[in-house]
């Protein structure tokens, strides 16, 4: 068990070079830090969850969650869906989230272009805000991207860093990091986060201009998106219409 619970503090890269996902989830917990890293040992997700501190998570003594984590995953694509379904089932009555959260999501440009990917973020920066409370826009740690070039950043600062779409993780990561989404730990609503995400990032013909995309028909002419996914997009933007009716980051 001991070697199992020391890779729940280490943390994970890419073992192949197939395309991984990077997921952060921040919560706050009733299970102190030993407790959360036996939970992940006990379900078998250690070779995928990292656990981590986070001081800018707030917790919540009165409900009794008295600790703030941050689940730290990565995963291959193709098994990304069931990890999270997993890891979400387990912190089912023990864990929760409240406005001090986030979900952030490492995309991996070890096989993309990191250029062409950011642009393609950046573009459709007026669709994912709108997907998300209208706090967000103006959180500190996730504030919206404003500079449409790609320019690779060379040091971890808090400029870099603290932005919706993150390319100064790909100097540490090789990933660029979404960072604008509200913390969940509803497992549908990560998965079709992600999914969105890579369906951005793979889309060609996106990064030809760099005019952001505000029109919902646009959205869908442009990711040729369908199915469940995109009811889910629908749903989400719907959901938050009236919190982003005076913002000028949003689709119609």
């Amino acid at each position: 068990l001991s070697n199992k619970l020391k890779k729940t503090w280490q943390s994970k890269k890419p073992k192949n070079t197939l395309k991984h996902i990077g997921v952060e989830i921040e919560l706050i917990s009733k299970l102190n830090k030993l407790d959360m890293q036996t939970l992940i040992v006990n379900n078998d997700l250690e070779e995928f969850v990292q656990v981590k501190d986070d001081g800018s998570i707030e917790t919540d003594s009165e409900n009794g969650f008295y600790y703030a984590h941050e689940l730290c995953i990565i995963s291959p694509e193709k098994k990304i869906d069931k990890v999270i379904k997993k890891l979400c089932g387990i912190l089912r009555g023990n864990s929760s989230v409240n406005s001090t959260c986030g979900l952030h999501v490492h995309l991996d440009m070890r096989r993309r272009n990191p250029e062409k990917s950011y642009i393609n973020l950046f573009k459709m920066q007026p669709l994912l805000y709108s997907m998300v409370p209208a706090s967000r826009t103006e959180n500190d740690y996730c504030y919206p991207s404003l500079d449409y070039v790609y320019r690779p950043v060379t040091e971890w600062h808090r400029l870099g860093r603290y932005v919706g779409i993150n390319r100064a993780s790909f100097y540490n990561h090789k990933t660029i990091e979404v960072r604008l989404h509200s913390g969940t730990l509803n497992a549908d609503k990560i998965i079709n986060w992600v999914k969105l995400l890579i369906k951005i990032v793979d889309t060609k013909g996106l990064s030809r201009d760099t005019c952001m995309v505000y029109e919902m028909s646009e959205v869908k002419r442009k990711l040729k998106i369908r199915g469940n996914l995109n009811k889910n997009m629908v749903e989400r933007v719907n959901r938050f219409k009236s919190e982003h009716r005076n913002s000028d980051l949003a689709v119609a």
